[in-house]
């Protein structure tokens, strides 16, 4: 039964949506759906002018993520705001191996 347990929480899956330009409603529905699929394994946000806000909801839909390894975030457009919402989630977070 352990075995199976730990086969059933390994991460799944990744999202690579660098370059994008989705913006602060994209990112709105990247974190809508982040909040249904907790075993996301890679999540590339990179290049997509995400702001505070869109940082603020996808900081408050990882929070229910155990299992993502790597994430970036680079090239986006997040403040002092959306830094301080990220390192909120990040100190709830043991699995992350990458951020950028």
């Amino acid at each position: 039964a352990t075995a199976a347990a730990r086969k059933l929480n390994k991460p799944r899956g990744t999202l690579y949506l660098c370059g994008n330009q989705i913006g602060a409603e994209g990112a709105m529905v990247i974190a809508e759906a982040l909040k249904q699929n907790k075993r996301l394994g890679t999540l590339d946000l990179g290049s997509n002018q995400i702001c505070d806000e869109g940082a603020k909801d996808n900081a408050e839909a990882l929070t229910q993520h155990k299992l993502l390894g790597p994430l970036n975030l680079n090239n986006n457009q997040l403040g002092d705001e959306g830094a301080k919402q990220l390192a909120a989630w990040l100190r709830g977070n043991a699995t992350l191996e990458y951020l950028g």
